[in-house]
């Protein structure tokens, strides 16, 4: 079949008039994926955070992003920022039905844990091993995967209401972008991050099941598998940081940007990407096929 030759590109990847939430935009990733969306059109970007300096800094890079200070690692804090992002929306002028376009699931803790040499003893590996205790896995766990279902279920009657408005599904309109990490689809025998890594394994999970569930209700459920892009917990200027330690090793000849982020994520909520669903797109300088 031919091209109809009426293709817009700039509508193709256009967010304007679409409402988003992005949790964890206090800095890093967040903040690129807040600041992307309202530069791409978005009428309001909500961010959510525990730090409010940290949230009062990436509001400012635009009038569109509005913060919303919380915490997402209970289902009670996500059932509150429910409540915030709602009396925002009326205070914003909407008087009807209340839609959410884009729900990005970011927030996320960084855990390192116990390491040894490779010469260890079975000993030394046990010790190592035994050093996070019972709560240390509940907190990395309860932010890095429960919060990605409390959220979007709390959320999904708003993504659902978006999917079904006027040209809502042909927009790619309600849609859910979870950040679940390379460290989900890859290990190491000398990784130090197996807590966090076994998080992210289980939020990549949840997010295809969102998305075997949630897309017969018309939201798209996809992630993003980022590596190697800078960020607050990941800083380029920290010679011990993972990007600065393994930098020199991304097979396509450097570290990632805030373009390469923004791009991505454009990409899955705008109607460019409203065909796709269920699908994780990897953003990481080609580590998972190239690195030696």
């Amino acid at each position: 079949m031919a091209s109809s030759g009426t293709i817009d590109v700039q509508t193709l990847f256009s967010l304007h008039g679409r409402i988003a939430l992005v949790t964890g935009a206090g800095s890093g990733v967040g903040s690129y994926v807040a600041h992307g969306f309202a530069l791409a059109g978005a009428k309001r970007v909500y961010i959510t955070g525990r730090r409010v300096e940290a949230l009062t800094r990436t509001a400012a890079l635009h009038p569109a992003i509005v913060p919303i200070p919380g915490d997402v690692s209970t289902k009670a804090g996500c059932l509150a920022l429910l409540d915030a992002f709602e009396k925002l929306e009326r205070a914003s002028g909407v008087h009807g039905p209340i839609s959410l376009d884009v729900l990005v699931n970011n927030a996320g803790i960084f855990s390192k844990d116990g390491a040894w040499d490779k010469d260890a003893s079975a000993e030394a590996v046990s010790a190592a091993l035994l050093q996070a205790d019972d709560e240390h896995w509940s907190q990395v766990f309860a932010v890095n995967v429960a919060s990605l279902q409390f959220m979007s279920a709390a959320f999904l009657p708003h993504l659902a209401r978006a999917a079904y408005s006027a040209n809502g599904k042909s927009e790619g309109r309600g849609c859910i972008i979870n950040n679940t990490s390379i460290a989900a689809l890859y290990t190491s025998r000398w990784s130090q991050t197996h807590i966090y890594s076994a998080s992210k394994a289980a939020a990549e999970s949840l997010s295809q099941n969102l998305a075997s569930k949630l897309t017969a209700l018309g939201v798209r459920v996809n992630s993003i598998a980022i590596g190697n892009i800078p960020s607050e917990l990941n800083d380029i200027s920290n010679p011990n940081s993972m990007i600065s330690r393994r930098g020199g090793a991304v097979p396509i000849g450097r570290v990632g940007n805030e373009e390469d982020m923004v791009g991505a994520v454009v990409y899955l909520a705008s109607r460019a990407g409203s065909f796709v669903s269920g699908a994780c797109l990897k953003i990481e300088g080609g580590i998972l096929v190239g690195a030696q």
